[in-house]
């Protein structure tokens, strides 16, 4: 049973997570700044160290709760018996259609990684091993039942991603970006049929 101390400390931990999203979301990664971050919680600089151990631990935490809850609208596509053409396009659609909803998330996300030193695409959190684990899995059972060809799961899944995070970053520059069905299928068709022309015959 979760104890009042227990309820406490993580409405605390909720507020400063939130307060860093709203930090980053606002100023970037450079002015994510502990003092600031504290400043938008409304609380000392030092309280925060109750809760995490530093600027990095914070930032990656805040990051990991957030993509838990893409996580959980991505569960019920992953293990749905549809075929994996219909899966792709709602999967697809849902984590643009997330980050179109969560603009700052993104940059939080990249700020996990940057915080540390590390490339932006180098970047693997807990959650996002926890996705990506799901995300291979799923392409495996596509692979097992014939509907995807059988390579590398790991590596279809890479790309997958890799291509996902691409169009997030394109869509957060352009203002209005295309419509959200519209880049779904752009992409979905794109990873479905590959960039090539079909031709009946090649010579």
């Amino acid at each position: 049973m979760t104890t009042k101390k227990e309820l406490v400390q993580e409405f605390r931990m909720q507020a400063i997570r939130e307060a860093a999203s709203r930090v980053v979301g606002e100023l970037g990664v450079p002015g994510a700044t502990m003092e600031a971050i504290a400043t938008e919680a409304g609380i000392a600089k030092g309280t925060i160290y109750l809760y995490f151990k530093n600027r990095e631990d914070l930032l990656e935490q805040t990051a990991d709760h957030a993509l838990e809850d893409l996580l959980c609208d991505l569960g019920a596509l992953f293990d749905s018996d549809e075929r994996f053409e219909s899966q792709l396009r709602r999967f697809v659609r849902s984590v643009l259609g997330f980050f179109d909803e969560n603009r700052h998330f993104f940059r939080l996300y990249q700020a996990a990684g940057q915080s540390t030193g590390k490339d932006e695409a180098d970047c693997r959190s807990r959650r996002y091993e926890d996705y990506f684990v799901r995300l291979t899995a799923w392409v495996r059972r596509a692979m097992a039942a014939g509907e995807v060809r059988p390579l590398d799961a790991e590596r279809v899944s890479l790309v997958l991603s890799e291509a996902l995070t691409a169009v997030i970053r394109r869509r957060r520059l352009e203002e209005p970006p295309p419509a959200l069905d519209a880049d779904t299928e752009w992409l979905a068709t794109l990873f479905l049929d590959g960039a090539l022309s079909r031709r009946k015959e090649r010579k």
